[in-house]
């Protein structure tokens, strides 16, 4: 199985939303390569060696979000076309890693999230719904299903979060379908469901109260999920009309029981290593985030790092961003780096063993190789 992890995660802010903004986020191959999308083009760079390879230049297109698919044969690339927040477009292609070759699978406005099904097979697509859908007042994502093979899309679902996860067997994904939102304290409620992709059916997996910062993430074996929320409860449980607080906690989720537990306080997003072995624990700071390290009984974290950035841009096209496993052991993430005075900020990509030993810098790599 691919031991790809993207780690993008994500919102269910209204605002953010409605500008179909695309997460900064990577995506690390079978081999250890990382795919970055940058102006020059889709690019993959290998840490062991500093060396940068374009894959894809999209032509009078901006890259935004790229993925490898999990048998490492091709690329998925989102890039936006035209616009800007509201109204983008976006042309979503899969393209041949070995001759650069792409073939056109959709275009549609406000993309908010991809992610390949771990057969290489399909591809689950995110992105904020033309029109609003009852009995919610505002424009929420909806989920559609895509392949290389299959002519055409297919809608899923609607009111959903723009993140997804697939579930291992790559017929059914672990979304956030919301079914109301609080005019007092501005929280969504929902369920987080198991969807089939064949039949559209919709298996409720636990209830959900939280606010733009709900994120979830199934386990490799797909038996239990880790997410974050205000307030959670187990199907057929009563979540209270308003939560004690609006901090986020992260709970635990186990599939086949239902169960529910709350397993930490102050914990933006928990991402599993691709086996599983441990667990990557976001902690929020001042415009920043802390990395930790954990088992997966999320027992005794250790912080690895401080100061990894937690968005990018400015106003609501703001774009999260999130760090990414590559195998069980190294860890990537970002970093703002001053350059020509505090204005002039850039992204630089940063490793780091899961230990939190041998930290490495890769920007002078990446932009040495494509500036040759």
């Amino acid at each position: 199985m691919h031991v790809t992890r993207v780690l993008a995660v994500l919102l269910i802010v209204s605002a953010v939303l409605i500008c179909g903004c695309l997460p900064i986020e990577l995506s690390v191959s079978t081999g250890g390569q990382v795919l970055i999308p940058r102006q020059e083009g889709f690019c993959s760079y290998d840490p062991a060696t500093g060396t940068v390879k374009k894959i894809y230049v999209p032509k009078s297109q901006k890259p935004a979000m790229g993925l490898f698919s999990p048998d490492d044969k091709s690329i998925l690339t989102i890039s936006q076309t035209s616009g800007g927040g509201m109204g983008s477009s976006f042309a979503v292609k899969v393209v041949n890693t070995a001759d650069g070759k792409a073939k056109a699978l959709l275009t549609a406005s406000n993309v908010t999230y991809a992610r390949w099904s771990p057969d290489s097979l399909k591809v689950a697509v995110t992105r904020v719904a033309d029109k609003k859908k009852a009995p919610l007042k505002e424009q929420l994502p909806e989920l559609i299903l895509a392949s290389p093979a299959m002519v055409g899309t297919k809608v899923i679902a609607g009111n959903v979060s723009k993140l997804v996860r697939w579930f291992p067997d790559s017929k059914s994904v672990l979304s956030f379908q919301i079914s109301s939102k609080s005019d007092d304290t501005g929280l969504y409620t929902g369920q987080l469901v198991k969807i089939d992709m064949a039949t559209s059916k919709a298996q409720p997996l636990a209830q959900v109260m939280g606010d733009q910062n709900v994120f979830f993430d199934l386990s490799p074996d797909g038996k239990s999920v880790l997410f974050t929320a205000a307030e959670s409860a187990k199907i057929g449980g009563k979540l209270p009309a308003k939560p004690k607080d609006h901090e986020t906690k992260l709970f635990k989720l186990d599939v086949a029981s239902g169960a529910v537990s709350k397993v930490a306080e102050d914990v933006v997003y928990a991402i599993y290593s691709p086996k599983g072995t441990k667990v990557l624990l976001g902690q929020p700071g001042n415009n920043a985030v802390s990395l930790k390290v954990a088992g997966p009984d999320l027992k005794t974290p250790k912080t690895i790092v401080t100061g990894a950035v937690k968005a990018a841009g400015s106003g609501p096209g703001n774009a999260d961003v999130y760090p990414s496993w590559s195998g069980e052991d190294k860890i990537l993430f970002l970093t703002m780096h001053a350059e020509f005075g505090t204005a002039g900020q850039n992204l630089h990509l940063v490793s780091i063993g899961a230990d939190g030993t041998g930290r490495k810098d890769h920007q002078t790599a990446i932009n040495a190789g494509l500036a040759k």
